[in-house]
């Protein structure tokens, strides 16, 4: 059920954001609090820019006081990448504005369930008005430099991924999660695009699987790790994270982190057999299921 919107809201104007919203937008999402951005791979600009009927934008007068956007929907579901309401209105009335506005465009588009992760704490009670329920919660571990030991299966040929490989990188990440986990073709182009250690594992003539680290600073971070369920459970994935973190240990870089759902429990066991320790950093994920 969308928020009702309050008699002294009528007066804003919503619409699709257009390029001439592009320096206003940058400004409240730049310098606002009430801001929440979950992009990946992208800067805001580039989201901004990239985003066709799935971003929105409220104004009071001149004033732009709100932004929604979402990612591509993929699999009946999406994710949402910004929502940024400037510091003098009630981020619940602004957001329930645009979400007016946004939800039937989403449904034509065959939006099911609109997922958001959870970084900062104040749009928690915004969603609960929004009708979105709590669904899971994703945690983070990190090792620093602990002796690493390959795995006893064999090797398989691990090579680099290039951007134009995004293509099977998808055909395999499709295989290996379910949505809204899953990346579009774009997305995974980018990410490997951005990404600083990018690659396949392959048996036989057959590849298998994939991972995509990123840096930053003198810290790595394991984005994503994708094994074809017909070679799960016999070291491909393993592989494909040591070779990883030999990656990384030669650039002199030993501190690696990774997200994965704390209902994984085949990813936790793989994570911390090679080392990581979950640290605390906990992000839950809420989920508005679309009906009608």
């Amino acid at each position: 059920m969308a928020v009702s919107r309050p008699p002294h809201l009528t007066r804003f104007v919503v619409r699709l954001f257009e390029r001439r919203d592009l320096q206003a937008a940058q400004n409240l999402i730049f310098f606002g609090y009430n801001i929440h951005t979950h992009l990946d791979w992208h800067t805001v600009e580039e989201y901004l820019l990239s985003q066709p009927m799935r971003l929105w934008v409220a104004y009071l007068e001149d004033r732009l006081v709100g932004v929604l956007g979402f990612s591509e929907p993929l699999g009946g579901t999406n994710w949402l990448r910004i929502a940024a309401v400037a510091d003098e209105y009630d981020p619940t009335e602004v957001l329930g504005v645009l979400f007016d506005d946004a939800l039937p465009l989403l449904r034509y588009q065959g939006v099911g369930a609109i997922s958001i992760l959870v970084i900062r704490d104040w749009i928690i009670p915004c969603l609960a008005k929004l009708d979105f329920l709590y669904r899971e919660t994703i945690t983070s571990l990190q090792r620093y430099g602990e002796e690493l030991t390959n795995p006893s299966r064999p090797r398989p040929e691990i090579f680099r991924m290039e951007p134009p490989d995004a293509q099977l990188a998808t055909q395999i990440d499709h295989q290996a999660f379910l949505p809204p986990w899953q990346l579009t073709e774009k997305e995974m182009f980018q990410a490997i695009r951005v990404g600083s250690y990018c690659t396949f594992a392959a048996v036989g003539a057959q590849i298998v699987g994939y991972q995509i680290s990123t840096r930053q600073g003198f810290n790595g971070h394991l984005a994503r790790l994708g094994v074809a369920p017909n070679a799960q459970g016999h070291g491909v994935g393993a592989w494909l994270l040591c070779d990883a973190l030999e990656a990384f240990n030669r650039r002199r870089i030993a501190a690696f982190s990774v997200n994965t759902q704390e209902t994984n429990t085949r990813s936790l066991e793989l994570y911390q057999r090679y080392g990581f320790h979950q640290n605390g950093y906990n992000l839950p994920v809420w989920t508005l299921y679309l009906s009608g």
